[in-house]
């Protein structure tokens, strides 16, 4: 048989494109399996936007901040009990470590005899941490679980010391939160031009 002939009823395979080290979409850890569709991106917004309210309403009525913590805590249990009974999906794991995480640091900084900054970054950063730990003995790799949870225990590190400090800048207990805020926001705003 001719070759051109061959090559017109054979054509030759398409070369597979070379995937990324890191790149693992099959693997249940990327950032768009939490997200999941446009709608639980709106409630991930609106969570967002709740928790930095909330974070700069304790500090303005810092009595709501014990017992809002302890309603965090639980609710932070009850996602990941949701989670890891298969009744929630990878945003109950991310939601319930980061509520648990955080309103458990706030609650102990509560019981502490001194006062103390960064539970929130401090949380978030053993939350993710966690949960890179989890996706490394499942998946491989601590992913940007890891990179965000490092991230945020460096930040919440520097404010426990600074806070330990005489005179400690305010300002660090209001950027955090105003960060959650506007991402929040930001957040909630592309997933309503989305929608629409």
């Amino acid at each position: 048989m001719p070759r051109a002939a061959w090559s017109d009823t054979h054509p030759a395979p398409s070369p597979q494109p070379a995937r990324r080290r890191d790149a693992t979409p099959d693997d249940g850890w990327s950032l768009g399996d939490v997200l999941g569709g446009a709608s639980l991106g709106r409630w991930i917004a609106i969570g967002l936007v709740v928790v930095g309210g909330y974070l700069l309403l304790v500090q303005i009525f810092p009595a709501i901040s014990f017992p809002a913590s302890i309603g965090m805590a639980v609710a932070g249990g009850v996602l990941l009990w949701l989670h890891l009974t298969h009744r929630a999906r990878s945003w109950g794991l991310y939601a319930g470590a980061v509520l648990l995480a955080v309103g458990g640091l706030r609650v102990l900084g509560g019981w502490l005899p001194f006062n103390v900054d960064g539970e929130t970054s401090l949380g978030v950063g053993v939350a993710f941490l966690a949960i890179g730990y989890l996706r490394h003995t499942q998946a491989g790799g601590y992913g940007w679980q890891g990179r965000v949870g490092a991230v945020a225990l460096a930040w919440g590190t520097m404010q426990f010391a600074l806070g330990l400090l005489p005179g400690a800048p305010g300002i660090l207990d209001l950027l955090l939160p105003a960060i959650i805020l506007g991402v929040g926001i930001l957040l909630l705003l592309r997933t309503m031009a989305r929608d629409s």
